[in-house]
């Protein structure tokens, strides 16, 4: 029995690990990059979940980003609703064909892939069968769901506390 090292892309649940699908998106940024359209359909099962924690990060430090807050809070509602309700996520037609320049691509990759190869590194699977318990699965989704909606509230220094909460469960939910 061999066990399951750092560079195998399944973790010890044999799930797929987010940094390898999205590293493994780099081998096909030619001279054209693919549409974003692509890139969600490599990470499928955890896109909602990404897609939440890119719109929670600006919101991680103490320095406020006022007008923003209210469409991202927005999103990270909605794209909660749709985790809670069982939904894949749902972006516009026209955002999925946006081709990034091959540049811009390999950076945004390169970026995304390490972090969340830190996020991996640095977090573990603890409690297995409490967290997939739908119940308690249900009551983390509403908890982003939430945080989404307090994302939107008026005071923009408030917006570090929710913030923070999402990213959390959803690093938990990952």
């Amino acid at each position: 029995m061999e066990e399951t090292t750092t560079d195998q892309p399944a973790g010890k649940s044999g799930r797929v690990r987010i940094s390898q699908s999205i590293a493994s998106i780099s081998g096909r940024i030619g001279s054209r990059s693919p549409e974003l359209r692509e890139l969600f359909e490599e990470i499928a099962p955890q896109a909602n979940l990404l897609l939440i924690l890119i719109m929670a990060m600006p919101y991680l430090q103490p320095i406020p980003i006022p007008v923003l807050s209210t469409a991202s809070g927005a999103v990270v509602a909605l794209l909660g609703l749709q985790l809670m309700l069982g939904f894949r996520a749902w972006l516009p037609e026209r955002l999925l064909k946006v081709r990034l320049a091959p540049r811009t691509m390999r950076f945004v990759v390169l970026v995304s892939s390490r972090v969340m190869g830190f996020l991996e590194r640095h977090t573990r699977q603890r409690l297995t069968p409490l967290v997939d318990w739908l119940p308690l699965r249900l009551v983390a989704q509403l908890v982003v769901v939430v945080g989404g909606v307090l994302l939107m509230a008026p005071p923009p220094i408030w917006n570090i506390m929710p913030a923070w909460v999402i990213a959390l469960v959803v690093i938990g939910l990952m």
